[in-house]
């Protein structure tokens, strides 16, 4: 696979993260669709190291060397023992890190990018969901050319009808509006993430967000509501203002 490649002698040591974590469940539901093998013997899995006796919940005994309660902390271990790799999220990457570059469904070498992370594999998820109203598809090894075989969604949980405190759910959803439509949040894909498309926006929003109630009311209609009241407010500011100007000639000799 890499025959130009002089590797070192070295022993390679494995990091992991010890909490459970969704990035271990992405990275573990990746090796089940990339072996059936792993998938049969292990599987999908999010859990890494029981606290009370230092042992894997799933993972291989002997087969990891370093747990890392966080992504921070699998980063830190990874820079600071030499031969060691380990898996994380693209924006836990940090400076003197070398990515992989992983071999996808189609053979090709592909390092992560924004196009490559997320936006080919959502449009293949989603041609593959047409008929399916899930918006928890999987993303793992896409078909696609040119596509990161490993990446995922990063979700809210928040309550569709229970919410109570009014002023706290407009807040969270024009918050929510905000990321997925603001130009300033659109360039989050340089902190390594990849925004979502336009098509998987009008789907959240009509799908879920539409449907969103606080004590009985949409959501989205308070939205609509404070902002039509802070218009209203900020056009009470606009007065006419007449500024005079003099003007001053200089002549030197």
């Amino acid at each position: 696979m890499n025959p130009n490649c002089q590797f070192p002698n070295e022993r390679i040591s494995v990091v992991a993260r010890a909490q459970e974590s969704g990035t271990t469940a992405t990275f573990t539901s990746a090796l089940a669709a990339f072996d059936q093998n792993w998938n049969e013997t292990y599987g999908i899995f999010s859990k890494g190291m029981n606290s009370d006796t230092y042992e894997p919940y799933r993972w291989r005994p002997g087969s990891i060397t370093h747990f890392g309660p966080k992504n921070e902390d699998v980063s830190s271990l990874i820079l600071s023992i030499p031969y060691t790799l380990g898996y994380m999220s693209a924006g836990d990457l940090q400076q003197g890190m070398s990515v992989a570059a992983l071999s996808n469904r189609l053979g090709q070498f592909v390092t992560v990018t924004t196009e490559s992370l997320q936006l080919i594999p959502i449009q293949a998820a989603m041609d593959a969901q047409r008929n399916s109203d899930s918006l928890t598809v999987d993303l793992v090894n896409p078909d696609t050319p040119g596509s990161y075989p490993i990446s995922s969604y990063t979700y809210f949980v928040m309550y569709g009808t229970k919410m109570q405190d009014c002023s706290k759910a407009t807040e969270l959803m024009r918050y929510i509006l905000w990321f997925m439509t603001d130009q300033q949040a659109l360039e989050a894909a340089d902190n390594g993430f990849a925004t979502l498309n336009e098509k998987i926006v009008s789907r959240v929003r009509s799908e879920v967000l539409s449907h969103v109630q606080c004590k009985g009311r949409l959501v989205l209609d308070l939205v609509e509501d404070q902002i039509a009241e802070e218009n209203k407010t900020e056009n009470t500011w606009i007065i006419p203002v007449a500024v005079t100007c003099g003007y001053y000639g200089v002549v030197t000799a």
